[in-house]
């Protein structure tokens, strides 16, 4: 086996990640995070949020709206805002993303959504690695998920 000196063992185990790990971003931090969602449908959307889910508007203007729901927020735009980067220009185009609820009874929400008349996706069931869920479509195609733990993904 070769031997190694220190100095050429430390630039070694540099050299292939193998040092001191750097830290992450929000390391010290403890930041807040809300789904942001572009939609061609911002009025029918907001109401979505707010008529059937329950969120109250924090900020509204012509283009945007932050809706709250208890410790939750949603961010909705409308596209092509020509004072935004454009990575947030498009509308969402309805696949590839999801909200998930966590909540302590879905049995109860599933009801609910029925009531409403929420496009449900899934319909309640219980799935192999702990959840009891169903899911829905909000406008313009974002899938929600509402899910209560079962077994070892319990709280």
């Amino acid at each position: 086996m070769k031997h190694w000196k220190p100095i050429a063992l430390a630039a070694a185990l540099v050299a292939t990640g193998g040092g001191a790990k750097a830290e992450t971003l929000f390391a010290g931090q403890k930041p807040g995070m809300y789904p942001g969602y572009i939609t061609d449908n911002l009025a029918e959307t907001r109401d979505f949020f707010i008529e059937k889910l329950g969120f109250t508007p924090i900020f509204e203007s012509a283009w945007f709206a932050l809706l709250k729901l208890d410790s939750n927020q949603i961010g909705l735009m409308k596209p092509e805002q020509a004072g935004q980067a454009s990575v947030f220009r498009k509308a969402y185009s309805g696949n590839g993303a999801w909200i998930t609820f966590d909540v302590p009874d879905v049995d109860l929400l599933y009801e609910r959504a029925k009531a409403l008349g929420l496009n449900i996706i899934v319909d309640l069931r219980d799935e192999p690695w702990g959840e009891r869920h169903f899911s829905v479509v909000a406008p313009g195609g974002l899938a929600l998920d509402f899910v209560t733990y079962k077994g070892p993904l319990a709280p």
